[in-house]
């Protein structure tokens, strides 16, 4: 990638969801959400974002793979778990459009 002008990390300022049918969601993690996405020059890149009154667990979990996440009550997991989003993958640029690739 020659020109490249997405380099480096961006914030996040919104995010709109585009649903199978075609409707919009302009505020799928609520207003001002919190998060960034970096692009690096061997095209790769890696996305972190979340409601910005995204509540925490109420117990001590340092990780989502510890065993104490299971003794959390359902509903607090399915709040966590969809409150927050991450992904990473390979970027191609064609004119004006981004490509990713899983």
């Amino acid at each position: 990638m020659e020109h490249n002008p997405l380099l480096g990390t961006w914030k996040l300022i919104s995010a709109t969801a585009i649903n199978p049918d075609g409707t919009v969601d302009p505020e799928v993690y609520g207003p001002n959400p919190t998060g960034y996405i970096t692009y690096t020059p061997e095209g790769r890149m890696m996305v972190i974002f979340s409601k910005r009154d995204r509540l925490a667990l109420t117990g001590d979990i340092r990780s989502p793979f510890s065993k104490e996440i299971q003794s959390l009550p359902p509903q607090e997991c399915l709040q966590a778990f969809s409150t927050f989003n991450a992904y990473a993958g390979i970027y191609t640029i064609e004119g004006n459009k981004v490509n990713y690739l899983h």
